[in-house]
């Protein structure tokens, strides 16, 4: 069984929540926990999964909210507003959970956040960026329900890392994903029957840092810029020749940016790095 993550380190006033994606591990994140927990208490919690503890039973059709309100249930109701920072399908939680309770929300700080009901918005091809995300939602949703999963595996991998990464992975990094499978199509599907206003974006008025990969593919960087146009307190930070994991990739680069976004918790300009 996995081991629980719910770490938080030292006696702070605010928190910091650390919401990964489907398949990263806890402790990739580690590097900027230790920095944020100069000044804050880190939280990195465990959100539903198929095959561990917590784990998601069905009975209704799975919906972000279902993670949001896990992640609520591991935050102390008098701990005050806590500053989110989701990577992925980790920064649609955060999002989802910033809309139904924007009180509790000091700052968002979102990696390229898995939005894609966001396509919808979009005048310029975003019903076949839509299609393009649904194909990679089927392909993960088949391959948990197959035996046979390589094939539907790759595609999936290769969409989140750009080229053919599936073949650069090793095999213990192949079965690794295999496990990340069943729930990662749920979550596929989670984000793109999230229907969401224009509105509702909005009427976000919280400090935001949002960033993209400018290798990142197309839906990604797409629904990254959009967030960043219409919530009112979004900067935008555009790496040059990251992907979709450049919370990893580019940790050097980020990190000073996280850590004074969270403790100014103020707007900035778009940036490029």
């Amino acid at each position: 069984m996995r081991e629980s993550v719910q770490k938080t380190i030292g006696l702070k006033r605010e928190i910091a929540v650390i919401v990964g994606s489907t398949a990263s591990s806890p402790y990739l994140w580690r590097k900027m926990g230790m920095a944020l927990s100069e000044t804050h208490d880190v939280m990195v919690p465990n959100l539903w999964n198929v095959q561990f503890e917590p784990r998601w039973r069905g009975g209704s059709r799975f919906s972000l909210m279902d993670d949001a309100l896990i992640l609520k249930s591991q935050l102390d109701e008098d701990a005050g507003p806590v500053h989110l920072i989701g990577h992925s399908y980790g920064g649609a939680v955060a999002l989802r959970f910033a809309r139904e309770w924007p009180e509790r929300v000091a700052s968002l700080t979102l990696f390229e956040p898995a939005m894609f009901g966001v396509l919808r918005f979009l005048q310029d091809n975003g019903g076949n960026l839509f299609k393009e995300v649904y194909n990679v939602a089927r392909m993960a949703t088949t391959a948990a329900a197959r035996s046979e999963q390589k094939s539907d595996v790759r595609h999936v991998v290769n969409f989140w890392h750009g080229g053919d990464a599936w073949s650069t992975m090793t095999d213990a990094e192949k079965e690794g994903v295999f496990l990340t499978v069943p729930k990662m199509g749920l979550e596929f599907l989670a984000t793109l029957w999230e229907e969401p206003a224009h509105a509702d974006y909005a009427a976000l008025d919280i400090p935001t840092l949002i960033f993209r990969g400018a290798d990142a593919s197309i839906p990604m960087q797409r629904v990254a810029y959009r967030l960043s146009r219409v919530m009112p307190q979004a900067t935008l930070c555009t790496f040059a020749g990251a992907g979709h994991m450049l919370p990893i990739t580019h940790a050097e680069q980020a990190l000073p940016l996280v850590i004074n976004h969270i403790r100014n918790k103020r707007h900035a300009r778009r940036i490029a790095a």
